[in-house]
């Protein structure tokens, strides 16, 4: 009871040692003192208290870090004084908290850190931006992949699930997108190459604002997007280069690119990928840089040779939609008729 009546008057207390105390006890109680410690800094709601526990996070225990995720909307005001803090520690713990709680709506506090002297605060601010956008990218693929997959019967969890991700990417993209799109245009310091890679990691549709990084003449990120997306892609890049292939306006710039997809790394991440071959405009695209055959007989024999025998379907798949003349598409089904036995 006298532990009750101290926790109230701390809430209802006036004075700043409240939170102190509070944010102490959240340090050093055992699990059940932390969290109603929390609950308490939580409904006083001050910027001094939560500011306290946001430099705290990282050491809670994971159900008191959870309920801080769960409620993570109270902690804004906190969230945007702390990333600019005069404290270094509590800058890296907002930000990193604004990542793992995929807070979108606040990247422009990430943006203000980018350019900061402090290399381990301009650093926790490029390592965010890019844990956003990856986020983001994989949720979308997601979603894809599921409406891709749906041709059973439905899922009432499964589709509640999928409504849930759907209605956060709703709010958090677009503000995670403009965040990285500002960023990567005014950008001229140490983390160009994490901010490029979260540019393309959200080039993913023709409405996508990493698309329209790529179409802007007088953006800041197009030239370095360009020069990038003529080397062979990496795996998680691989829809931004396919994507600016399939462009009329800037495909030009793509034909060097496809010499190159003898790398296995860079074949692995397209055969992945294959459906988008589909579009018409890509096709034409492959097939006018080298008529679509993007293999030589030995290319295609060393990649057979560590690939199991299931896998030549897949590759089938991609060399029936590449656009390769019939002769050719018939040299290449035939040895991987041979392979599958």
């Amino acid at each position: 009871m006298i532990q009750d009546q101290l926790l109230l008057a701390l809430v209802k207390s006036k004075n700043e040692a409240a939170d102190d105390v509070l944010v102490e006890a959240l340090r050093l109680g055992d699990g059940r003192e932390k969290l109603r410690a929390l609950d308490a800094l939580i409904q006083r709601r001050t910027v001094r208290g939560m500011s306290g526990t946001i430099a705290l996070f990282d050491r809670m225990p994971e159900p008191v870090q959870q309920r801080v995720l769960g409620d993570l909307k109270v902690f804004h005001p906190a969230l945007r004084e702390a990333g600019r803090s005069d404290d270094p520690a509590v800058r890296v713990a907002a930000m990193r908290l604004i990542a793992r709680g995929r807070q979108g709506r606040l990247a422009y506090v990430l943006s203000e850190n980018l350019h900061d002297a402090h290399d381990q605060v301009s650093r926790a601010a490029a390592d965010a931006v890019v844990a956003l956008a990856k986020w983001v990218a994989d949720e979308t693929r997601g979603l894809q992949r599921g409406t891709a997959d749906d041709d059973g019967p439905a899922d009432p969890d499964a589709e509640d699930a999928r409504r849930a991700t759907y209605a956060a990417l709703m709010v958090q993209r677009p503000e995670i997108e403009a965040g990285v799109a500002r960023a990567l245009d005014v950008h001229r310091g140490r983390h160009g190459q994490d901010l490029l890679r979260a540019a393309l990691l959200l080039c993913d549709g023709p409405a996508a604002r990493g698309f329209q990084i790529l179409t802007t003449a007088k953006h800041g990120g197009q030239v370095p997007m360009i020069r990038r997306l003529q080397q062979p892609p990496a795996a998680e890049h691989v829809d931004a280069f396919l994507l600016g292939a399939s462009r009329g306006h800037v495909r030009s710039h793509f034909g060097a690119a496809f010499a190159h997809l003898a790398d296995a790394p860079a074949l692995d991440a397209v055969l992945r990928r294959t459906h988008w071959l589909a579009d018409p405009a890509l096709r034409q695209c492959v097939h006018g840089v080298i008529r679509g055959a993007w293999w030589a007989d030995g290319d295609l024999n060393r990649d057979l040779s560590r690939r199991r025998p299931e896998e030549a379907a897949r590759i089938a798949d991609w060399v029936v939609a590449s656009g390769a003349p019939d002769a050719t598409q018939d040299d290449r089904l035939d040895a991987l008729r041979r392979h599958a036995r």
